[in-house]
């Protein structure tokens, strides 16, 4: 009888038990004046890697209003480590202000050469500004060179915010982009097919989005 008692008092918790989470805790290391965070899928031991500059160009907002910051970040495309404005993990609300800050292209200027257009679009959650593939061999080069960054994020017209001039100091560069190939051997995912005419796409955007992105 007592026997029987105690199950039925351990029968709610075992009820409601469930499998542990894997905790997937990323490890992060300074190199110059960037950021490489890293962390691995425990499914796979695929490691997956970020190489950031330590300064936002625009810092997250959180509060009632929250909105991704932008940052300069380095991606493996076709091989070579180009740059890129990235601003990550976008919610619906900040996704529909992405989708405006597409019709535009953000501006950058490595030192003393010619700036140049990184058309953005998105991929997944984030809204991503990458040069051009015919530009792209160009844009690698100048980076591991340069000392010095400007940029131009795209106008949002209804926040208001971007247009203006910002400048990054860059150093240990070509060092992060051997730290960031030695952390991700393996090959990149495919590259995104190049983004259509913007006129007419932002109902299938949104829509995407509204599919996609946690509700606020």
């Amino acid at each position: 009888m007592r026997a029987i008692l105690i199950l039925l008092l351990l029968l709610p918790s075992m009820a409601l038990s469930q499998a542990r989470r894997v905790d997937t805790a990323p490890t992060s290391e300074t190199i110059g004046s960037w950021l490489l965070t890293c962390s691995t899928d425990p499914m796979t031991d695929r490691g997956s890697c970020t190489l950031r500059h330590h300064t936002w160009l625009e810092a997250p907002r959180g509060g009632d209003m929250p909105r991704p910051g932008v940052g300069l970040e380095v991606l493996i495309r076709g091989g070579r480590a180009v740059p890129a404005l990235v601003a990550r993990d976008l919610t619906l609300d900040s996704g529909r202000l992405a989708v405006l800050g597409m019709l535009a292209s953000a501006q950058v200027r490595f030192g003393r050469e010619p700036m140049l257009e990184l058309p953005c679009g998105l991929e997944g959650r984030s809204l991503v500004c990458v040069p051009r593939p015919g530009e792209a061999e160009t844009a690698a080069r100048q980076l591991l060179a340069a000392t010095t960054m400007l940029a131009r994020l795209p106008q949002n017209p209804l926040t208001g915010t971007g247009g203006e001039t910002l400048a990054l100091d860059l150093a240990g560069t070509e060092a992060a982009v051997q730290r960031l190939r030695a952390r991700m051997p393996e090959a990149p995912p495919p590259e995104p097919s190049p983004a259509q005419s913007l006129p007419g796409q932002f109902d299938r955007l949104l829509d995407q989005l509204r599919r996609a992105l946690p509700q606020p």
